[in-house]
């Protein structure tokens, strides 16, 4: 928006006229959006700053379906901090590796990149993509509490929690009623006991991660305001994002402008969550 305003200071300011002037003269695509505010969370004047820039937009980048679409936003990159676009893909591809396709005819699924060491590529139980802040506290919350009975006893004295990842919910559930009948934790005995091969698989990956031996303090607290604060959050901008997308296909600008009125309030809910 010019002059650094959101849309509805904007349109208390300028009036409502000038604010669907202002949006019909400025639209970017929901990933342009992402790439331009992720840009305002690093420092990219600085080396570092620059390379946590990069690993975020390339993982956004790698749900992008367009081949097309991909190579606009990997020049966009290239261009604006010198760098080679071939390597670029390069990393892009390591995220997300492309398919290949047997002599039978069939896409066989990629190995999956879970950003932690692993002796074999297993299956995600959902399509392969990298996991977001949210999904990561998920993890190593989950993994925390099947390892430390303390954590366990901490986590579930309290009713309203819940694993908004459908698989995560799921161990939760079956630990439950292992804890029930074992005194420790046995990875490979729990393992055993879950029905489901991809839930199986979930359990393994969990033992993958790269986490420090000793839970540090304050750890599991901010696991639990992640999932517990920033999940509903999350869940209303992928989705407003959806609807974006539906009401710009539909050609509906008065809906699309009402939606990224929305959608602006709800990242900016999201980022005051973060201020501490």
């Amino acid at each position: 928006m010019p002059e650094g305003l959101d849309p509805d200071e904007y349109r208390q300011q300028y009036g409502e006229a000038k604010l669907a002037s202002a949006l019909s003269t400025a639209k970017e695509t929901p990933v342009a959006f992402e790439m331009r505010y992720l840009k305002t969370q690093h420092d990219v004047k600085t080396d570092t700053g620059r390379l946590q820039y990069l690993d975020d937009v390339l993982k956004l980048l790698a749900t992008v379906r367009s081949p097309v679409e991909q190579d606009v936003y990997l020049t966009q990159l290239a261009d604006s901090f010198q760098l080679d676009k071939a390597s670029l893909r390069q990393q892009l591809s390591m995220i997300r590796p492309v398919q290949s396709v047997p002599s039978g005819g069939q896409q066989v699924p990629p190995p999956v990149d879970y950003g932690q060491p692993s002796v074999d590529p297993v299956q995600k139980h959902s399509q392969a993509r990298p996991f977001n802040q949210v999904e990561k506290a998920e993890r190593a919350l989950l993994f925390r509490m099947l390892h430390d009975h303390d954590i366990w006893l901490q986590v579930t004295s309290m009713p309203e929690f819940k694993f908004h990842d459908e698989g995560y919910q799921r161990i939760y559930l079956l630990a439950q009623t292992y804890f029930e009948t074992h005194q420790t934790y046995s990875p490979a005995q729990f393992s055993d006991s879950v029905p489901d091969n991809q839930l199986q698989n979930l359990v393994i990956e969990l033992e993958t991660l790269s986490l420090n031996e000793v839970t540090a303090d304050g750890e599991v607290e901010d696991y639990l305001q992640l999932i517990m604060n920033m999940a509903p959050l999350e869940e209303q901008l992928k989705q407003k994002q959806a609807e974006i997308q539906e009401a710009s296909r539909l050609g509906d600008a008065d809906r699309v402008r009402q939606l990224t009125i929305e959608y602006v309030k709800l990242m900016q809910q999201k980022q005051a969550q973060k201020q501490p």
